[in-house]
């Protein structure tokens, strides 16, 4: 088997401020995917996001109405080409 995971790091912004993150990636390769086409890479990672830190000021943000982490995961697919 071949390595399928990989760190990824990059920026996310929110409310025009960035911040650095990095996470484990999960990277797949299959050969076919059903309305999408041939050669397809799935590429699954997840990380936590503080909205604070965002800028996000609501007095619930960090009360029981209103988490402050919050848990983001993202899957993204994309053909590859010759």
């Amino acid at each position: 088997l071949k390595p399928t995971v990989f760190k990824m790091e990059g920026t996310w912004s929110m409310h025009g401020k960035q911040q650095a993150i990095s996470a484990w990636a999960n990277v797949r390769y299959l050969p076919e995917m059903m309305y999408l086409g041939k050669d397809v890479v799935r590429v699954k990672t997840s990380f936590t996001i503080s909205l604070k830190a965002f800028g996000l000021t609501n007095p619930a943000i960090g009360s029981p109405a209103c988490a402050d982490l919050w848990q983001i995961e993202v899957v993204a697919l994309g053909l590859l080409t010759k």
